[in-house]
């Protein structure tokens, strides 16, 4: 499995547990102005993981939920992309060091 594959499997993780967790609270948790609709819940089934046992979940929450939930996903791949990339970037600077023969 490739560093891509499991960096989406967190982000999916990372995304349906908060999520989840916000689903419990309903029309209890959301603040609606006198004379304004709530606003419209949108459900979507987020499938386990590869491999797992466990069967997928179904999610419902507002559109502004679903994408403040996709923008920490975001945000969360590009903060391990970015730790990849620069201990790659030690690795190779490290063996560029060792084959010149350059004193530690």
């Amino acid at each position: 499995m490739g560093v891509g594959h499991v960096l989406a499997g967190l982000s999916l993780l990372a995304l349906a547990a908060p999520l989840a967790a916000q689903q419990n609270n309903g029309a209890n948790g959301s603040i609606v102005v006198e004379g304004q609709k709530p606003e419209k819940k949108v459900c979507k089934d987020i499938d386990a993981p590869t491999g797992s046992r466990v069967g997928s979940d179904r999610i419902c929450l507002t559109e502004a939920e679903w994408r403040r939930g996709e923008e920490q996903a975001q945000r969360a791949m590009d903060h391990e992309n970015m730790r990849f990339n620069a201990n790659r970037a030690a690795i190779e600077n490290e063996k560029n060091r060792l084959n010149s023969g350059a004193p530690r």
